[in-house]
């Protein structure tokens, strides 16, 4: 992935620098042509890796799913790799997952909520973590800094509408502890 990223990066620059594939620098438009070229290979080489490992997760093979955790556990920024984000945890919400296992999306879960940029695959992420969430998580996830209208303010917020409409075991014990607090 991080071999992805550095072509992404070099990819973007070389196409800062040339402008237009109608450029007259000849020699700006060939680099930006390998670079692209190279780029498109290294998503090759990740899709390549990834397709079978998404695929199989329905399986329940517990090592290809922490494979696909390790996967998700790095943030990156590349091209194509919020994709892939999604369908894996699209397909993660279908399979018994270990307590470790939870725990490393919890972890992941987290950081995306004290993170101030937006993913597309954040919301694949809380509905994943909708089936996963404790008490626990909620108060982790209260726990996170945010300044009010901040990024950050707006993933918590996302984070706590996604679960407690769709866990109301989790929505009951929120109120009754909210109402604990203020008493």
């Amino acid at each position: 992935m991080q071999n992805l990223l550095d072509a992404d990066l070099l990819r973007r620059k070389a196409f800062r620098e040339m402008g237009s594939w109608r450029s007259k620098d000849e020699k700006a438009v060939a680099s930006a042509r390998e670079l692209l070229e190279a780029f498109k290979a290294r998503a090759r080489a990740l899709d390549v890796r990834l397709t079978p490992l998404t695929n199989a997760i329905r399986a329940g093979n517990e090592f290809l799913v922490d494979e696909v955790l390790e996967f998700l556990a790095v943030d990156i920024s590349a091209f194509g790799c919020g994709y892939a984000k999604e369908k894996c945890y699209r397909r993660l919400k279908h399979v018994e997952l270990s307590p470790n296992q939870v725990r490393l999306i919890k972890d992941i879960a987290l950081k995306r909520c004290a993170s101030d940029e937006y993913r597309r695959e954040d919301a694949e992420l809380r509905r994943l973590i909708t089936k996963l969430a404790d008490l626990e998580f909620l108060e982790k996830v209260a726990a996170i800094p945010a300044r009010d209208e901040s990024r950050v303010f707006e993933h918590k917020k996302r984070m706590f509408q996604s679960i407690l409409a769709g866990r109301k075991d989790l929505r009951e014990v929120f109120k009754r502890k909210a109402k604990r607090l203020n008493t």
